[in-house]
């Protein structure tokens, strides 16, 4: 991935010995997510330029994995349409960091089956299949909404907040003298 994340236990685990009844629960460890990211897009031209692929595709399965030790949900995702790059297959796979038990609130929202996204995605590090990615830094992601796509990035995000959906392939265009 593109960013550092590390584990951060957020509650305090309970002392040993301190409870009176016996038929207590025990508590669950409560973890999140914090993430260090490498940069933060303010246009999505540039954020297509440095993306590998840019696609809408639709959710149609969810599962949970550790992959290097990091808590993750990998969507598969068939492809709509393709604006930028090559995905290679009409499915893909698309890492995110984090689960619905262990929440990354740093990060975009989980993405759900049946739901049909625009996609800004690089090409997941090692990679076996080569259909395996990731969204660019957290910004590239946009939910289709009745009338075009909204942005549910990371906190933060400096792209523009919704899409029309008619004007989702001339927004990646660079226009002259914009950064």
């Amino acid at each position: 991935m593109r960013f550092a994340a590390t584990l951060v236990l957020a509650a305090s685990l309970a002392l040993s010995g301190c409870a009176t009844d016996s038929h207590q629960p025990a508590q669950e460890h409560q973890y999140s997510i914090t993430v260090d990211r490498n940069e933060r897009y303010s246009s999505l031209p540039k954020l297509a330029a440095t993306s590998d692929a840019v696609v809408v595709g639709q959710v149609t399965s969810t599962k949970v994995e550790s992959i290097d030790g990091m808590p993750m949900t990998v969507s598969t995702v068939s492809i709509v349409d393709v604006f930028v790059g090559k995905t290679g297959s009409a499915d893909i796979e698309v890492q995110q960091l984090g689960t619905d038990k262990v929440p990354s609130l740093d990060t975009s929202q989980l993405m759900r089956s049946g739901r049909t996204y625009l996609l800004f995605l690089f090409r997941a590090p090692g990679s076996v299949s080569g259909n395996q990615y990731g969204i660019t830094e957290d910004d590239g992601i946009y939910i289709k909404q009745a009338t075009g796509y909204e942005f549910v990035g990371a906190a933060g995000g400096k792209v523009p907040q919704s899409i029309a959906e008619n004007e989702v392939a001339t927004a990646m265009k660079p226009v002259s003298g914009s950064d």
